[in-house]
């Protein structure tokens, strides 16, 4: 699994363009969006919003039957604060083409970069960006078999300040555990409420972590097997990298440096993408969200297991079936 990567940076800076599948060039790093105060607090106005998820609210998991009940009590039914966008929202968010153009100031403040920014299976030319985790957290972003619904959200979506719940806690101790802007989950308790203590939500974030990794290398194990022995002859120059991007990502190389097959959709003599099947372009899209998402199931567990599952029938099928001339 690549390694995990540090956005908000000290300075203030985010890199938002900071891994291989992510740069398009050198150039990217004199564009980076700077993360100051600024960004996300108002320096002179309040703005006050409706909290969709205030009071007591009955969530059904769609994926697991499971239904639990929130009570939502921290913010009111509307809230006023120095923050440039809601603390929650759940409305399904991509921030395409030009951002200004895009922006929409009803979304989750985090989701307003942290999305999924359009992501396709189509596109051939690089892997997800690091950024889906809104989407996931919503379950709206992956390939799934057509029985499936469109939206697959978590329970944690309904949790009422949303990423801030667990990404900006501000009761730990210890110098970086006062304001919550290390952004990075170092405590539990605010799980404990739901998994009956901290101790306990821990165990399980670990264990669902343990599933998704494992599920991961099963993805990455087959995909790796297609491509040396079901590729098209086309592919097969390209080794163990047949089913990647052009721009491989970072399950298959660390510093950028390897190359996958061809991307040029508008000529198609030199699109060698075309000759990867459907379904495993799927799957490597579902593969790189999940792993992508740096959750790991956190954000939600049971929808990363279910593309996760998807990707591994759609290589399957194409690892048995036979092969079908090029």
């Amino acid at each position: 699994m690549p390694k995990e990567q540090p956005f908000h940076l000290d300075g203030g800076d985010i890199l938002t363009a900071a891994d291989d599948d992510i740069l398009e060039s050198i150039a990217d790093f004199e564009v980076a969006v700077g993360i100051a105060c600024v960004t996300c607090h108002d320096t002179h106005n309040q703005h006050t919003y409706n909290n969709p998820l205030h009071g007591v609210v009955s969530f059904t998991n769609l994926l697991t039957g499971s239904v639990i009940q929130l009570t939502n009590q921290a913010l009111g039914a509307r809230y006023t604060t120095q923050l440039r966008e809601p603390l929650s929202s759940l409305e399904d968010y991509h921030s395409t083409g030009n951002f200004a153009t895009n922006y929409n100031p009803a979304i989750n403040l985090c989701a307003q970069c942290h999305n999924d920014r359009g992501a396709t299976f189509t596109r051939t030319d690089r892997p997800p960006h690091r950024s889906p985790q809104y989407n996931m957290l919503l379950g709206t972003v992956g390939e799934l078999p057509d029985h499936y619904p469109a939206h697959l959200p978590s329970t944690h979506s309904r949790i009422e300040k949303q990423c801030v719940s667990c990404h900006m806690q501000t009761s730990g101790q210890g110098e970086m555990g006062q304001s919550g802007h290390h952004f990075k989950v170092t405590s539990y308790e605010a799980c404990a409420s739901c998994h009956g203590s901290a101790e306990n939500a821990q165990a399980f974030a670990a264990f669902v972590k343990d599933v998704i990794l494992s599920l991961s290398n099963d993805v990455k194990t087959a995909l790796d097997k297609w491509a040396v022995t079901r590729a098209a002859p086309g592919l097969r120059k390209y080794g163990a990298l047949a089913w990647e991007y052009q721009n491989a990502g970072g399950l298959s190389t660390t510093n950028g440096a390897l190359a996958g097959p061809v991307s040029s959709p508008n000529d198609p003599a030199r699109d060698e993408q075309r000759l990867i099947p459907l379904n495993i372009q799927k799957a490597r899209f579902n593969l790189y969200l999940v792993i992508n998402d740096g959750s790991y199931g956190a954000h939600n567990g049971p929808y990363a297991i279910s593309l996760l599952s998807a990707a591994l029938d759609w290589i399957e099928q194409e690892n048995t079936e036979p092969n079908q001339p090029q």
